[in-house]
This record gives structure tokens, sequence and C-alpha cells, in this order.
């Protein structure tokens, strides 16, 4: 506790401190950024289809350039979730088993399970690419140019499944220089991280570049029982690119990336072992009761029981014997065209295959004694083509995007999944379509007002082949339906495709005026929504034998926002307040069966707001700073979320209330011409919820981070840098999850705790 007031107070300190500048700011108003070591460079971003600065985009965006994320050590895309306002971004969904399957949420909108037959609620974009699947989400950053964070729903431009926003990735180009880099960072938990970049042109027209990444580190929860490290890193990563210049009019990107990732299992460990639940009940007196464990839960010390004894909270030691691993294998090439048809019109053809596969497996109940055990082969291949005809009229007054989109994509998940009153083969497959036109158009009335409407129209396609039957029908503790018996061979759901169709048209007005040079005012209406589809965990059989299913979700965002840049470059402030009607939301429902499925709970809204600062109060300082706020409630539920034990006072999953965050850099120069530099970064994010109905054992509390590092740069090519992550060796978890009844588990996927590092890096 007095490590997290004093954290606490060193992160109102730097805000307080910021503050103090905002409110001062006018007395920099007329000075010239001429020496200054730190500037508020110029940000372009691509989430409107075509570059603009950052101040110009009236939209709520967060972006990270390159230099950005090396100066705050952000190595995978989970961890600009620290920073971002609004943004939870865990690497280990709930029961996935590994630390690589996204569960992202942007103001309380997203989606925590990774299945196939479920769609995230957040985008995953890599240079104009939709990534469908939360499997292999949390990428590693090879060759990054910059990261932007849209915030609310972008149905019009990104479409279907970016109801709560979009992350968009954009990868460097390689260019006619060469150059070339190789950085090594080693720390804690034996930690090796080694990248290199080579920037190679081939010719007058045709340039290429390189680059790979190796990550290897410890695991930090053991495991006791086979002496595994739990949740370590090995991964290595690669990504070619080739870019002709065919003309003065014609340009064609190529890219080519893999990534190869192996874990001995996502870090967990149990936070309740619950012997007197009906199927720890049932293990003990059934199974082990010959071996003294009934009644139950059994003597505590008799390790062949299920119950408390396994808790290891805080210890971060997990007790599970059965297999636990993850192997991720990914690669994807694609293409992008540009050509200048005209001197207002432009063609732009972006063309993508991706390939995943996956094997990963957990034991959920953290103990010796088998009571959820979970293993799956995963695999899911997809295509897309965008085709875009960007124009600019009227001398640039008017600004049209026009496109049509194709996607499509098969995938299995197939899970063996051991309980003790049965042993089931379940998931299936998939086969999904979607088509799309979309555009847009922005016109500006006067020199200070501009209006952007867009419309989309979307046709999605999800078939669904359920493979789902019993191995070994053990002991059901949940009869069969009449004239129905559970053998061997036995199919949960019938061997026949089910197919769900929807189109959708979702719209979006904004609306910009430009108050001033440094000042813009918007107000933006939009619509998103995601997709629906079937049910793979089923059991018992249900008594109809139908594939159980849930309905798209659907969104109406309200948002008012407000950018300034300071005339002299020294200051800049973006903010938004949103309000958002969401309807037919999808939640992940624990039965009292043994089924984790998805239902529609009913309606919420959601309202809050988000602030950025940044702010050069001296040449040789830099201010940094974000607040958010989200408050979420629901306002009616279905019957089927009532049943499940939600209730109108539940928190929404992975929304915390407040998020905020703030650092302060320092550099000062050196009579070499070198120079060195001091950061210190912290964050805090108020309580979050991992299940429904807000299960206090596996939710987590306040938390507060605090981060420090220092570089040195060289007047020559080298550079060095050191750092702590998790200054106060707080001890946290990203996400947890709960069978209490009737299995009588929880646990918890935490945190690293605190972490020192050592780079050098080589530059040419």
């Amino acid at each position: 506790m007095k490590k997290i007031k004093m954290i606490s107070s060193l992160i109102s300190g730097i805000i307080g401190f910021t503050s103090v500048f905002i409110m001062t700011g006018s007395a920099y108003g007329n000075d010239s950024n001429g020496g200054s070591l730190y500037t508020l460079e110029e940000v372009v971003v691509t989430a409107r289809k075509r570059e603009e600065s950052l101040q110009n985009a009236p939209i709520s965006i967060t972006a990270f350039g390159g230099q950005d994320l090396e100066r705050r050590n952000i190595t995978g895309l989970a961890d600009i979730g620290q920073i971002t306002p609004n943004l939870v971004f865990n690497s280990s969904a709930p029961i996935s088993g590994n630390s690589s399957t996204a569960s992202v949420f942007i103001r309380g909108i997203g989606q925590n399970d990774y299945t196939l037959v479920t769609e995230p609620g957040v985008g995953i974009y890599i240079d104009g690419v939709y990534i469908a699947r939360s499997v292999g989400g949390a990428l590693d950053l090879v060759d990054v140019e910059r990261i932007e964070v849209l915030r609310g729903p972008q149905g019009t431009l990104f479409g279907r499944n970016t109801i709560g926003g979009a992350i968009s990735i954009t990868s460097q180009k390689p260019d006619e220089e060469l150059a070339g880099r190789i950085q090594l960072t080693v720390g804690k938990d034996q930690l090796t991280d080694l990248k290199g970049k080579l920037n190679l042109p081939l010719g007058d027209s045709v340039f290429s570049s390189f680059a790979i990444s190796s990550r290897k580190r410890d695991g930090f929860v053991k495991n006791v029982q086979n002496g595994l490290d739990l949740g370590d890193d090995d991964s290595l990563s690669a990504r070619a690119a080739l870019r002709w210049l065919a003309s003065d009019k014609v340009s064609v990107d190529f890219s080519l990336d893999a990534t190869k990732e192996r874990e001995n299992g996502a870090a967990s460990f149990a936070v309740a072992a619950d012997g007197l639940s009906p199927l720890g009940a049932a293990n003990n007196v059934v199974f082990l009761g010959a071996l003294g464990c009934a009644p139950p839960p059994g003597p505590i010390g008799n390790t062949n029981c299920f119950n408390s004894q396994w808790v290891t909270d805080g210890q971060r030691i997990s007790n599970g014997t059965h297999p636990q691993y993850s192997e991720l294998d990914i690669w994807g090439a694609g293409m992008t065209i540009e050509w200048e048809l005209s001197e207002n019109l432009s063609f732009r053809s972006i063309t993508s295959y991706r390939d995943l596969d996956s094997s990963f497996s957990q034991d959920a109940d953290n103990s010796p004694v088998l009571q959820d055990h979970i293993t799956h082969e995963y695999e899911q291949d997809q295509f897309s083509q965008e085709l875009q005809l960007l124009g600019s009229f009227m001398d640039d007054r008017m600004k049209t995007v026009l496109g049509i989109y194709y996607f499509e994509e098969e995938g299995k998940d197939i899970n063996v999944v051991s309980f003790p009153v049965v042993l089931l083969s379940s998931g299936g497959s998939i086969d999904n379509e979607s088509k799309a036109i979309f555009g847009q158009i922005t016109y500006d009335i006067t020199d200070a007002l501009s209006m952007t409407l867009g419309l989309r129209y979307t046709e999605d396609k999800k078939v669904f082949l359920p493979d789902q039957f019993v191995l070994d029908p053990r002991l059901s503790a949940a009869p069969p339906p009449a004239g129905f018996a559970y053998v061997p061979g036995t199919r949960m759901l019938p061997f026949e495709e089910v197919e769900t169709d929807i189109d959708e048209i979702t719209p979006m007005l904004n609306v910009a005026y430009n108050l001033s040079e440094a000042t813009m005012l918007y107000a933006t209406y939009s619509e998103g929504y995601k997709s629906g589809g079937y049910d793979q965990r089923v059991f018992p059989r249900t008594s109809d034998f139908t594939a159980p299913s849930f309905e798209p979700e659907f969104v109406e965002s309200f948002e008012l926002g407000m950018k300034y840049k300071s005339d002299d470059n020294r200051f800049r402030a973006n903010g938004s307040m949103f309000f958002m009607d969401y309807t037919d939301l999808q939640i992940a429902v624990v039965n009292n069966n043994v089924d984790v499925i998805t239902r529609n709970a009913g309606e919420a809204e959601i309202k809050g707001f988000e602030l950025e600062l940044a702010f050069i109060p001296a040449d040789n300082w830099m201010l940094e700073g974000s607040l958010g706020y989200t408050d979420a409630e629901y306002t009616s539920l279905s019957a089927g979320a009532i049943q499940a034990g939600l209730s109108r006072d539940n928190e929404l999953v992975n929304t915390p209330e407040w998020s905020l965050s703030a650092a302060i850099s320092y550099t000062q120069p050196l009579e070499s011409g070198a120079s060195l530099s001091l950061r210190l970064d912290g964050s805090h994010r108020s309580e979050v919820f991992f299940d429904i109905t807000n299960t206090q054992v596996i939710a987590q509390d306040d938390v507060s981070l605090v981060n420090f590092s220092v570089n040195y740069r060289s007047t020559g090519a080298w550079d060095l840098g050191a750092g702590i992550t998790n200054l106060g060796d707080e001890e946290y978890h990203v996400s947890g999850f709960q069978h209490l009844n009737p299995f009588g588990i929880a646990y918890v996927n935490p945190a690293r705790e605190r972490q020192w590092w050592l780079r050098v890096g080589y530059s040419f």
C-alpha cells in the first residue's frame, strides 16, 4: 500500500508540474523553438486513408512514431495500453493459455474471447490490412514507422468489427539511402533482445529493406510440478520489403513478414480452488474418494485432493500437471500499388494474404488434479483486397474517398477439453466472407468550416461447421436430455454447417471548425457494428440439438473534440468527450454447466472524455500527459444475461473508470557534442473487472506504475540506454478467469514485476 501511495504521489506531482506549465504557457508564446533539443514534431496520420497532420484530423487519435516508441522502450503492441487513455490491451486473453492473444478494449468496447466464432471489437491493421483473429494479435514491433490508436467506431473507412476503435500500424518503407542499425538489449530474467535493420537500394528506382528481431526471456511463474517457467519469451520475427518506383506516378510496395513464437505457456496461478463446488466435490468423492478425499473438500495437505491447498496467490507458483505450451507461426505477404491518375485523382490497391498456425495448452485449475484442462489446435488463413479511389477537387476544397473491399477467411479450432465428468473434442471450422463498398467526402464550406459525410455498406456471410463430440463420458454430472446417452462419439451439435448473413449500413457525419490556425473544434456522429455468430462450446447437448447463436452488436457514438497547438510549437493539447449507445452487446457467459458461451446482454450507455498534452517549457525539457475517463453502465438486460448472474449494478469488463499517464524528459548536451537524456514515466489505472459478474477474487485494484530510463547518444553512430520498468515493484495482473460454479476454479495472469534493462545500438 505504501508503494502505491508513493507512486501515486509521484504521478500526481508530475501531472501537477505539467498543469503549472500549461497555465503559464503563454509566457513562452513569443519564444522561438530555435535551439531546443525537443520539438513537437509534425505527426502525420492516415486515419482517413490519406496523409494529414494529426492536428488537422478531426477525430480522437493517439499516434506514436518509431523514435517515440524506442524512447518509451515499447517493444510489443500491448505496451501502448499503459500510455493511451481509455485503452486496455491485454496480451493474455482469458483461457487462451498463451501470451500473444490480444484482448483489446477502447472506451469499454472490445472482446475477451479468442475463438474463431467470435470477433474482436477493436480492429488491428498492419499497412491497411485487417488482422482478423485475436490469436497472434499481441504483435512484436518490427520496422514500425508509426502506430495510430483511433478511438470510437470506425465503421465507414475501416468497416465491421471496429466498433470500439482501431489500431493502425504503419511499417517503414525502403528508400534510396544505404543505412542500417543493430541494437542489443539485455536485462532481468535473462532478457536478450536483438534487432537489426538494413535499408539497401537496388537501383535508381528499386529499394529494399530487411528487419529481424529475436527476443528471449525466462518466465516469471514457476510450475513446481515440472520445473517450467511460465510466461517466458522465445520469438523470432522478420520482415522484408521491396519498393519499386515504376514511374513518377506509379509506386509498388511489396512486403513479406513472418513470426515464430514458442513459450512454456501463459503465466498464471490459482486464486481459488473450491473443493466444495459441484464438480470439485464430485471429483473428490467419485474419483478420489478412495485416496482419502471424501468427504469434500478433503484434507488440506493430501495432494490427491482438489481444494484450497492449490491457491498460491502472491507466490507466483503453479501446480498444474497438464502439458502447458504455446506455439505460434504466422506469415503474410502484401502488395500496395499507388497510381496518380491525374493531378486530382489517385488510385490505391491493397492486396494481402496471411496464414496462422498455433497450438496451445493450459492447465486452468493450476493443480495436480484433473479439473479443467484445455488443448487447442488453431489454424486460420485470410485473403483481402481493397481498392480505393482518392480525389481532390475544387482547389482542394473537396476531398473524396471511394472504395470496395473483399475479405475471406477459413479456419479450424479443434480443442480437447478435459473435465472430471467428461472428455470432449470441441470447436469446429469456419468459412467467412465479407464484401463492402464505402465512400467519404469532405467539403470545406468556408476556410474555417468543413463537413465530412461517410457511408459504408457491408455484407457478411459466416459459415460454421461444429465438430464437437464425446471422447470419454467418464461421469456426467449433468444428465443428458431424455432418451439420450453420453457415449464415445456422441455429438454435442450436429455435424452440419450453419450459416448467418447480415448486411449493414454504417454512416458517419463530422463537422470541423477552425477557431484559429492553432485551434480546431469538431463534432462527430458515427455508427459501428460487430458480427454475430455461433457458439463452439456446448455441453451438455442442447435439447433441440442446435448450435446456439448470438446476434450482432451495435453502437451509436456522439463525440465533441478540440485540438490546439501553440504558434511557437511548444504546447499541444487534444481532447474529446463522447457518449455511446451500445446495444445487443456480446458478453462471455460462464454457464452453470461446463461451457463458456457468448450471449447478447442487452443495452449499455458509455460516456467519458480523453485529454492528451505535450509541452516544452524550456529547451532541455519535455512534459507529456494523458487522462481518460469512462463511465459505463447497463441500461437494460436480456433474460439470458440475468440468468447468467449479470445485474445492472455490474461494471463492464476491462473498463477502468480512470486511466492516466505522465512523463517528464530532460536532455543535457555534453561538451563533446553528445547528449545525455533522462526520462521518468508514470501511469495509473483504476479498478478493472475481468468477468461480467465482477468476481472480486480475479479483479485488479487500482495500480500505479513508474518507469525510469537514461540514454546516451554519441556524436557518432553509437547510443547507450538503461532503464527500470515497474520501479515500485508492483504486483498486479492483466487478466483473469473464474469458473467457480461448477468447477471451483479461478486464476489470474500476472504481469512482470520490476525489470531492468541495458541497451546498446549502432547506426550507419
